[in-house]
């Protein structure tokens, strides 16, 4: 039987340069990849059933976004293999409309939301006054459970023709209706953090929600904004969702009360910042890697 330490598997085509950064780190670690693809989905498969083949883990960033993958973690699970991340976690962590029950019962601050059944459900949707008195306008429209790209998300509705036209969109699809919160601004900076969770450490990350770009969080800052709090809450989403890895937004509000805005992201973007001008700071993409390293060494 041949043993590698990680197996990675990934369709999306701008994962390749974050793949091939973990080849190097490891490599340098004395760790063996694999990678897994459409090109060899079948034949892995049937070496690991003949016990041909094995993984000590498997970074799966695949069976979330095409079902012909998800034999791979389910045999593998069976083989003894850790997965990073489990699947059945990961749909629950990331269920919208559960995390926001969850998130409400700890009394971790969250947006205002109100959940409302698929199109699939009910295609003809009454709402009432109070509920959008509540949201204020205009609020902001999301699916309970799907993500992707910001895909059937409306920042700007301001009516109940707004959410049908979305709920449309993904007609399976519970939904959030979301109050929308105004951060602080000092200067031109939006007080919008980014924070990933990273096999047990907290790495926060200034990220815009507006421009979607990324920035490193100065000594200065860290402590004038008290960013050490993120990690508490961080470390609680950690508790809650069993995940080795996601990211999730927070900001700070006019009150200077951190809200947690969109609460679990799995599958974090490692696009890095210095070939993509919305990536991530390379030195948190290698913190990962390293962390990810570190993570499979203790598994032997």
């Amino acid at each position: 039987m041949e043993i590698f330490d990680l197996a990675i598997a990934y369709t999306w085509e701008y994962d390749q340069e974050f793949v091939e950064l973990i080849e190097i780190i490891f490599r340098n670690e004395g760790l063996k990849t694999f990678l897994i693809g459409e090109f060899n989905l079948n034949e892995v498969t049937d070496k690991i059933l003949n016990n041909e083949l094995h993984f000590k883990a498997l970074l799966d960033r695949a069976s979330d976004e095409d079902e012909k993958y998800l034999i791979l973690p389910k045999i593998l699970s069976r083989k003894g293999t850790y997965i990073i991340n489990p699947l059945m976690k990961t749909i629950v962590a990331t269920n919208k409309a559960k995390m926001h029950r969850k998130l409400q019962k700890l009394k971790i601050r969250v947006p205002y939301s109100y959940i409302i059944p698929s199109f699939n459900e009910l295609n003809k949707l009454k709402i009432e006054k109070n509920i959008f008195t509540k949201l204020g306008l205009p609020f902001i429209v999301k699916p309970a459970t799907y993500s992707g790209g910001g895909q059937a998300v409306l920042t700007n509705a301001s009516s109940i023709d707004d959410i049908d036209e979305v709920r449309k969109q993904i007609p399976q699809d519970k939904f959030l209706l979301q109050k929308k919160i105004a951060p602080m601004q000092i200067g031109k900076r939006r007080l919008w953090f980014r924070c990933y969770w990273f096999f047990g450490l907290v790495i926060p990350v200034w990220w815009n929600d507006q421009t979607h770009i990324y920035d490193n969080i100065s000594k200065s800052d860290y402590k004038k904004y008290c960013v050490y709090k993120l990690a508490t809450l961080t470390r609680k989403l950690a508790k809650i969702s069993g995940l080795d890895y996601f990211s999730t937004e927070v900001t700070l509000d006019e009150n200077k009360n951190f809200i947690i805005i969109d609460y679990i992201n799995d599958q974090c973007d490692f696009r890095i910042k210095s070939k993509h001008h919305d990536g991530v700071p390379d030195r948190i993409v290698k913190f990962f890697v390293k962390s990810l390293a570190k993570k499979i060494h203790r598994l032997k």
